[in-house]
């Protein structure tokens, strides 16, 4: 009797493996692909009229990672890199033919409340109090599929920004 409790209390303090709700699979319906291809054709079309557009720039600008296009007219060549959390800056917004569609004099924004689109808060990050540069931003890092009430949907956007 004593062997069958203590087996009893071994077995019970296994854990189980975690099992997936009964609603969930791992299959990808259609819809998912579909939409996984469309914003890989939008992605690349956008990423093609951006380089097209640099040919015609006599500017020579640096692609990040994610997908942003930036140019420093002016830099501050301070050494050490400051990590704000708020920042303040003035920016000019474009569309690639050049229609202004944004224009902002010394606008403050707390990084970590997320105020602006991504491709913009990444390239402030880029810069320093004095940077003054110019950023090529893909939709899907701006106002993506929605836009906003001045800007349509997957629209590239260009942005004149200076730091304060």
């Amino acid at each position: 009797m004593g062997i069958f409790l203590i087996g009893i209390a071994v077995s019970s303090c296994k854990k189980q493996r975690p099992q997936l709700p009964s609603n969930k699979s791992h299959v990808v319906d259609s819809a998912t692909i579909k939409l996984r291809d469309f914003n890989k054709e939008v992605t690349l079309s956008e990423d093609s009229a951006i380089v097209l557009f640099l040919a015609s720039q006599n500017l020579q600008f640096t692609k990040t990672e994610s997908g942003i296009w930036y140019y420093f007219e002016r830099q501050n060549n301070a050494k050490q890199k400051l990590e704000e959390k708020v920042v303040n800056f003035s920016y000019q917004m474009f569309s690639m033919n050049g229609t202004m569609l944004d224009l902002e004099e010394n606008k403050t924004i707390d990084f970590e409340k997320k105020q602006i689109p991504t491709g913009l808060e990444e390239g402030l990050k880029l810069m320093q109090k004095g940077d003054i540069a110019r950023f090529i931003i893909p939709s899907y890092l701006a106002f993506g599929a929605q836009g906003n009430e001045w800007v349509k949907p997957y629209t590239t956007l260009i942005f004149f920004v200076e730091r304060h």
